[in-house]
């Protein structure tokens, strides 16, 4: 049961999710830290987005002993993906080039539920010291599949800074613009949980 609830809220979450590192908002609070565990914190912030929705931002950070290019291999290698990557059933790469790719994911949500999948195009942009990977929906690029929910607006982005000896700086933030399905102080547990799992095995695999 724990199990197919996380499933549930991950797959609810993802679909609920708006971020980018291009979105007008106003900072209304400091980073406060929420959740630690080793390397891994998850914190969140208030922000005013537009003139009229105040909401939370939620960030994910580690530094890890990693170069930058070893990171982004993780996420366009489908494989490597689904390895690491929490609630995934399946993951295609089904276009790509040079400096973008376009995945397909199917997540996998509990009976009676319906399954949700989500394509995302990721695209690199680096700097001297810095390469963001910017995500964005792509729900027209194929057929919709009978009983599975297509997820039809998503962003994101991930940031990996270059630091000393060999480190990496890693960043992923999100910002909902919807109430959560359950209450926080019950689904936020569960979902710093997921996220710090994923992390971790995210690491684990970039040092090992």
């Amino acid at each position: 049961m724990k199990i197919s609830i996380i499933k549930i809220l991950l797959a609810t979450t993802i679909a609920l999710l708006l971020c980018s590192p291009g979105i007008s908002h106003e900072i209304l609070t400091e980073w406060k830290v929420a959740k630690q565990s080793g390397e891994i914190q998850v914190s969140y912030r208030y922000i005013m987005v537009g003139d009229t929705l105040k909401t939370r931002e939620m960030r994910v950070s580690f530094t890890v002993e990693a170069k930058p290019d070893s990171i982004v291999s993780m996420f366009n290698d489908a494989d490597k993906f689904y390895e690491w990557s929490a609630g995934i059933e399946k993951c295609n790469i089904i276009q790509t080039d040079s400096s973008s790719w376009v995945m397909y994911n199917l997540y996998d949500v509990p009976w009676p539920f319906k399954q949700r999948d989500l394509i995302t195009e990721y695209k690199l942009v680096k700097s001297d010291s810095k390469t963001t990977l910017i995500m964005t929906g792509k729900p027209h690029l194929l057929p919709e599949y009978e009983d599975i929910m297509r997820m039809k607006l998503y962003e994101g982005f991930w940031s990996f800074e270059s630091l000393e000896n060999g480190l990496t700086h890693v960043e992923f933030h999100t910002i909902s613009f919807t109430d959560p399905i359950l209450p926080r102080f019950l689904q936020d547990p569960v979902l710093q949980k997921t996220f710090i799992h994923s992390m971790n095995k995210l690491r684990a695999l970039l040092t090992g």
